[in-house]
């Protein structure tokens, strides 16, 4: 009922291909902005405008975004998405909110700023191109592996259970 059944294994393989990146692209999207901030917020006492954050005011959520959506693609049927995307937003849209509110009360002008320069969650397309936008570290590659490489692996793995059982 949740998993998806290809009909067509070559229009399956593509969709699997585009699911797949779009987990990797989130990964690296959290691992950028984790470890962006946790070098550069001075312990939440600076705005970050820079980095993941020029991309996206919230590049860790819409990480998490692009992860949920790759796995909807590799493995579920299509309205699984629709499932998924009325999770995220019941969970992470009161939050977004909220931590919004807190940072206009920190820096007044130089968020307000910031919000009409930068995209709460989907960046403009030209700003994905900056590689300045997309830092990454070894230190933070390797701090997150304990996260990136169990849903890789555990959604390959299942991809390849159903494909076999079909």
């Amino acid at each position: 009922t949740f998993f998806r059944q290809p009909d067509d294994l070559r229009l399956d393989i593509i969709i699997s291909v585009v699911g797949l990146l779009l987990i990797i692209l989130g990964q690296f999207l959290r691992i950028s902005a984790r470890g962006y901030k946790s070098e550069n917020s001075l312990q939440g006492l600076a705005l970050l405008k820079d980095g993941p954050y020029a991309l996206s005011r919230n590049p860790m959520y819409l990480g998490i975004l692009c992860i949920g959506l790759g796995i909807v693609s590799v493995l579920f049927q299509w309205w699984v998405a629709a499932v998924f995307l009325a999770i995220f937003c019941i969970r992470y849209i009161p939050l977004i909110l909220s931590e919004e509110k807190k940072l206009s009360a920190l820096f007044p002008q130089s968020y307000a700023l910031y919000r009409n320069k930068t995209a709460r969650l989907f960046p403009q397309l030209n700003a994905i191109f900056v590689p300045k936008n997309f830092p990454l570290k070894i230190k933070w590659i390797k701090r997150e592996l304990n996260s990136v490489l169990p849903v890789l692996l555990a959604v390959v793995a299942v991809k390849i259970y159903f494909l076999l059982k079909t």
